[in-house]
């Protein structure tokens, strides 16, 4: 009986040929991959504009609109925001451009952080915005807001606000920053603002409670990241870049 046994193995042909087809495969799903975590961290990035949105709404309950001063330090020209009749919350919060919380500028390597609208530290110590920021899980931010920073007023934090590429990278590699020279914006306005008469005038005023939280310039240009994402609570009709 011959119990010799047939030596198998694979030839080298047959391990190149597995190799070529692995390396294929790789160029084909490693992309797909991290698209698919890119979109993921987008729609996270939108879920914090949510939850800002809710801080927003919540810590505005109860206060007489026409009469909100709550903003200090609001400055004309400060981020592109401009006092069309008296710098407080309520008037920024009826104009198109809104108010602006905090700036990013990703033109640099590290991207740095400016103060919004209420360019002074009480508002970033307490307060609505304090309680706003705080609420909505930007309290480091808060706290990285705080004090003169750098050149430019511009300061590095040691948490990043957003995680999508998107919201990380200059306007050339695919991220949002097209406004101010490779900066955007977190802006806030009223969702719904009606016109009635007084004095025979025509007056402004916020038609429901709600809020719109976007990232972009006015509320219907909010920017859209690389995967699709429409960076605004208002969805995806506030991003003109289709």
């Amino acid at each position: 009986m011959n119990t010799s046994k047939k030596n198998t193995g694979f030839s080298l042909i047959e391990i190149m040929v597995v190799i070529v087809i692995l390396g294929i495969l790789s160029t084909v799903a490693v992309p797909k991959l991290f698209g698919v975590v890119e979109r993921s961290r987008e729609r996270l990035d939108l879920i914090k504009l949510w939850n800002i949105k809710k801080a927003v709404e919540r810590n505005l309950v109860g206060h007489d609109y026409s009469v909100f001063t709550s903003i200090s330090g609001a400055t004309t020209g400060n981020w592109g925001d401009l006092c069309k009749e008296a710098c407080t919350l309520d008037m920024y919060l009826k104009d198109k451009s809104g108010m602006t919380l905090f700036g990013v500028d990703v033109a640099q390597t590290t991207p740095r952080y400016r103060k919004g609208t209420a360019n002074m530290d009480e508002s970033y110590q307490n307060g609505f915005l304090a309680d706003v920021l705080k609420e909505s899980g930007f309290e480091v931010m808060a706290r990285c807001l705080l004090g003169r920073g750098g050149t430019g007023g511009l300061r590095t934090c040691s948490q990043k606000p957003f995680e999508s590429r998107s919201l990380n990278t200059k306007i050339s590699e695919g991220g949002v920053a097209a406004m101010h020279n490779g900066t955007y914006s977190v802006k806030i306005k009223w969702q719904n603002v009606g016109t009635k008469k007084e004095n025979g005038q025509n007056v402004s005023y916020p038609a429901s409670k709600d809020v719109i939280v976007w990232i972009g310039g006015d509320w219907n240009d909010a920017g859209r990241g690389k995967y699709g994402t429409c960076f605004s609570t208002l969805g995806d009709s506030a991003c003109k870049n289709k």
